[in-house]
């Protein structure tokens, strides 16, 4: 007998039969005695997404590329950490209502307040997503942005762009 109800998560994007995040979940919730469905569905365009989750009950969802910045306007609202990065990663059905959030943000920032001096330091960011933006960095990471240089991608990827940053927050 469990104490919880089974509740039913997916993964949304394309390509996703490499992701290891339905096994990794499901491990991870069954480890806590949380019974769950944790499906990866390989969807075309983001407009898919929605009416899936409502008519196959999911109750959250994680949205990997390249659906990330497309899922924005089939959501019922946005976060605002969602909104300042222009990208949603995870979504929560609420009664009803999906509500889209990026978390990807909580990780390098947590790790690099953790790990590296960064307060009044100049770094870069490198990379090809949200966490490459300006927005990005001058929002949680309270910087100033130096200088960016765009990288043009190849298919559906906007390429890698180079940041530097100099951080307000971190250790002193």
């Amino acid at each position: 007998m469990t104490l919880f109800q089974e509740k039913h998560f997916a993964l949304f994007g394309n390509p996703v039969g490499h992701s290891l995040s339905p096994p990794m979940h499901r491990a991870a919730y069954g480890n806590m005695g949380v019974p769950v469905t944790y499906e990866a569905y390989r969807v075309e365009t983001a407009e898919e997404i929605v009416p899936m989750m409502k008519s196959l009950g999911i109750e959250g969802a994680s949205v990997t590329l390249p659906l990330k910045e497309a899922i924005l306007k089939y959501l019922d609202d946005v976060t605002e950490n969602a909104r300042t990065i222009g990208a949603v990663n995870t979504i929560v059905n609420r009664g009803g209502r999906l509500i889209g959030e990026n978390t990807d943000w909580i990780g390098l920032v947590r790790d690099l307040v953790d790990h590296v001096q960064i307060r009044g330091n100049t770094f870069a960011v490198l990379g090809a997503g949200g966490m490459a933006r300006p927005p990005f960095s001058v929002s949680f990471m309270r910087a100033e942005t130096r200088d960016l240089q765009p990288h043009p991608g190849e298919g559906r990827s906007p390429g890698p762009a180079l940041l530097t940053v100099r951080s307000a927050v971190g250790r002193p």
